[in-house]
């Protein structure tokens, strides 16, 4: 089915930011976006990013709030958009960072970068946090980035549990720089067990552009919603922003620009889909030789 999807996210006049980048990606999988969020209208889901009025966020809470009850598949998926390496964006205040937790709080999936998630934890961005600047991505052993892994999951757990407001929530946390690589972290409890699982995705640290969280928002949303696991779909998702990334490096694009991911978009995209008709049809024949007593 395809997806109305409400975009909450204040419209940038220039760059690759905010609804330019989301609904490129939404539209490519065949859903449509839509500008903000209105009373008595339906959708599917809500992705909320930048808000610069704080005073409009009671309302979007309130508008998904009743969407939510009308319809329990309806998705929320809230990034939080406060601030980066290290520091509060000069125009945001305390209103909006407590507008932001409350929205947070009906959410289900929520997507803070690093300094984001320690504001949100009030939490302070100090060397507790970024000590683990030793790996050397590509060069170093898999039980070397296994052991680190475990170091810092022990160590993020707590911000995790200060940002979440539910079991079933899913708390990715983004932009944990290391030595040459960025760490992006996934947790969440499985549904069926109650087991915890926490994921380390490591990708190459390639440089800074502007519209990459709005980038990995709706590419993550399609493809968790599309059939892939959420560990495939954190996967995916950091994998295509580094692929656009190098394809911006490489073409010398301007850092001014942000992060140019369309000419690749279709072709990813394309690839993402064959993979999944491969496994439809593998699990087709599988349950006909089930069937068949093969």
């Amino acid at each position: 089915m395809n997806k109305r999807i409400s975009l909450i996210n204040d419209l940038q006049k220039y760059n690759r930011m905010s609804y330019l980048n989301s609904v490129s990606i939404l539209s490519v999988f065949g859903d449509r976006a839509y500008i903000g969020a209105n009373d008595g209208e339906k959708y599917n889901a809500f992705i909320s990013g930048y808000i610069e009025d704080s005073n409009k966020m009671a309302k979007y809470r309130e508008i998904i709030s009743d969407a939510k009850l009308d319809d329990r598949n309806v998705l929320y998926l809230c990034d939080p958009v406060i601030g980066d390496n290290g520091k509060t964006y000069e125009n945001i205040t305390e209103s909006h960072i407590e507008n932001y937790k409350k929205l947070i709080e009906i959410s289900d999936i929520v997507t803070p970068n690093f300094t984001e998630a320690l504001v949100l934890a009030d939490l302070p961005y100090d060397e507790n946090y970024s000590k683990y600047n030793i790996i050397k991505y590509e060069n170093d052993t898999k039980e070397k980035v296994d052991n680190l892994s475990k170091k810092i999951i022990e160590t993020m757990l707590p911000v995790f549990d200060k940002i979440r407001y539910k079991k079933n929530q899913i708390t990715i946390i983004t932009g944990i720089e290391l030595y040459n690589a960025v760490l992006t972290m996934l947790d969440v409890y499985d549904g069926d067990h109650g087991q915890r699982q926490t994921t380390c995705n490591y990708s190459e640290r390639i440089e800074e552009r502007s519209g990459v969280g709005d980038v990995f928002d709706a590419m993550f949303f399609e493809t968790s919603t599309n059939g892939f696991s959420l560990i495939e779909a954190l996967s995916a998702s950091t994998s295509f922003i580094n692929n656009s990334l190098r394809f911006c490096r490489d073409k010398k694009i301007d850092t001014k620009e942000g992060i140019c991911f369309e000419p690749i978009l279709l072709d990813n995209v394309v690839a993402m889909r064959r993979e999944l008709v491969k496994r439809m049809n593998n699990k087709n024949i599988k349950n006909e030789n089930s069937n068949k007593g093969v």
